[in-house]
């Protein structure tokens, strides 16, 4: 038997209906509030994490020169080698075969990387990687 809600059980019912009917919105002015420069920066986290999820385990890849895009600078390209492996090894994933990495091994790994490159604490980088990866992923499904 269900039991009716309180009064302040329908509150919150109705303020959660609300922001789930206009999440989308919340998110693309959210995006739209995140400084210039380091949008491509998370767009480029989004990229290496989205590559990482379609990488198909094979001794002849090497994961890292996979995930990040070859046009890359070079000094960038070595920063994100080092960083992602130091990233990878921190959250214990250099157990866990790449093709077989699941949601929450990936979303430590683009938070900390997130982290890295714009040095916000850890909850604005899960909150501000989590924005880009629904305006530059989800966004375009």
């Amino acid at each position: 038997m269900a039991k009716e809600k309180t009064f302040i059980g329908k509150i919150l019912a109705a303020v959660f209906s609300v922001f789930k009917e206009n999440y989308k919105d919340f998110l693309v002015k959210l995006w739209n509030k995140i400084p210039t420069e380091i949008k491509p920066q998370l767009i480029d986290i989004v990229q290496i994490i989205e590559r990482i999820k379609s990488y198909v385990d094979s001794p002849a890849v090497d994961l890292i020169t996979f995930a990040i895009p070859g046009d890359k600078d070079d000094k960038a390209v070595a920063w994100l080698r080092l960083k992602l492996n130091d990233l990878i090894n921190e959250l214990k994933l250099h157990d866990v075969k790449p093709g077989e990495y699941k949601k929450t091994d990936l979303q430590p790994l683009a938070t900390r990387l997130t982290q890295e490159v714009t040095g916000m604490s850890y909850g604005q980088s899960a909150i501000t990687i989590e924005n880009a990866y629904q305006n530059t992923i989800k966004a375009n499904v």
